[in-house]
């Protein structure tokens, strides 16, 4: 996709962290480190020519924005990046650092004493935001999904310079309206875009194009998954799902990672794996499914100051399935329950890009006895996995 231009010398500010370091401090970093990585950036050195990533630290041969090159100085700690392409020969070879924020725009509205800012309509809050930027400002916002779709933000990086290009916003559809060309990311941001044919419920795209009024009118809308991660890889992310026996869990809404015996943990185990943990994931294709060979646990603390906003977001039921709706992509079950063991009310689930089928099919589904696996996000009963009962993997 066709991004800014940025040139070398562009000033900015960045809210919620410190200059470019050398990461003074670190413990010693294992031997086997990963040809690429998407993460955070924990630190930079220019002198040195170097970025650290998930705890890995990667000499730099050039930095872009899309297709366009840039400078090391335009890296800064807690900008998303990714790090590598997975090809290189060697883990020491020096790497492609690549901009990857979540959304980029201009500020809107702003709010210095909540922390609150606007970005291509979306408000979001920032408790690192920096008086330095205001209104009017061009900036690069890095972010991590919450439990609601919304947007956990990391850092807000401003541009000092006039820029005409199109912004960018990513997030999860939620829903399609294919008559009036448009979707739906998160709850709120409304997509115009005209090829909304091709994409389905539950995908985590990248739109490229501008906001006109309340509404972000794309000119270009990108899937965004893990299926073209090649190589020894590293991905920072958060949980976003579980599977029941720790088979399986989804990252950043994205896809999902198998685990099986050879899946190593570091600073816990697979019972560590919740809705809201910080993971980062190694991980390999195996038998056609992308599977974790190795998953670090990191903070927050599940038990600590683990954000609360994720309990109560799985749930599962079981029963016969009524009222499949090949439309809406919606049927019901006759007993559903959520992670705190509470009967819920609502018993529709919906079936998004990401639900897989286990021992029936989806024009089966009525009058079937399932087992239904799944997250709520706003609201919505989101099937991860719908089993046939009684079926053998």
């Amino acid at each position: 996709m066709k991004k800014l231009a940025l040139v070398a010398t562009v000033g900015m500010a960045l809210s919620g962290c410190g200059g470019s370091g050398d990461g003074g401090g670190s413990s010693p970093q294992p031997a086997a480190k990963p040809s690429s990585a998407i993460g955070t950036v924990e630190s930079v050195n220019e002198a040195k020519s170097t970025i650290t990533v998930n705890g890995y630290t990667y000499h730099v041969s050039e930095v872009m924005y899309g297709s366009t090159e840039t400078n090391l100085g335009a890296v800064q700690p807690n900008m998303m990046v990714q790090v590598g392409s997975g090809t290189e020969k060697s883990a020491e070879d020096p790497v492609v650092v690549t901009l990857e924020p979540t959304m980029t725009g201009t500020v809107t509205a702003i709010d210095h004493i909540n922390k609150t800012f606007t970005v291509n309509g979306v408000e979001l809050h920032f408790e690192g935001l920096s008086d330095e930027i205001d209104q009017g400002d061009w900036v690069m916002v890095s972010s991590l999904p919450t439990a609601d779709a919304g947007y956990k933000v990391l850092s807000v990086v401003k541009f000092d310079f006039n820029y005409t290009g199109p912004d960018e916003i990513e997030g999860r559809i939620s829903s399609i309206d294919i008559n009036n060309s448009t979707f739906k990311l998160g709850a709120n941001v409304t997509v115009s875009y005209n090829r909304v044919d091709g994409l389905n419920v539950g995908e985590w795209v990248e739109a490229e194009g501008s906001m006109q009024g309340d509404v972000f009118v794309a000119t270009d809308v990108e899937v965004e998954n893990y299926d073209s991660l090649v190589g020894d890889n590293d991905v920072e992310g958060i949980v976003t799902w579980v599977a029941n026996d720790y088979s399986q869990f989804s990252l950043n809404y994205r896809g999902n990672f198998v685990v099986d015996n050879a899946t190593r943990f570091e600073d816990g185990t697979k019972t560590d794996l919740k809705q809201g943990q910080e993971v980062e994931v190694t991980s390999v294709m195996k038998n056609g499914v992308r599977t974790a060979t190795e998953v670090e646990i990191d903070g927050p603390d599940f038990g600590g100051d683990h954000d609360s906003n994720w309990q109560g977001k799985e749930f599962e039921c079981e029963g016969v399935v009524s009222n499949y709706n090949v439309n809406t992509e919606t049927f019901q079950v006759s007993r559903c329950e959520n992670d705190a063991d509470q009967v819920m009310s609502n018993n529709t689930v919906v079936i998004d890009a990401q639900t897989r089928f286990e021992g029936l099919e989806k024009h089966n589904l009525n009058g079937t006895k399932v087992e239904v696996e799944g997250v709520i996000i706003n609201n919505q009963n989101v099937a991860r996995e719908v089993e046939a009962e009684g079926h053998d993997d």
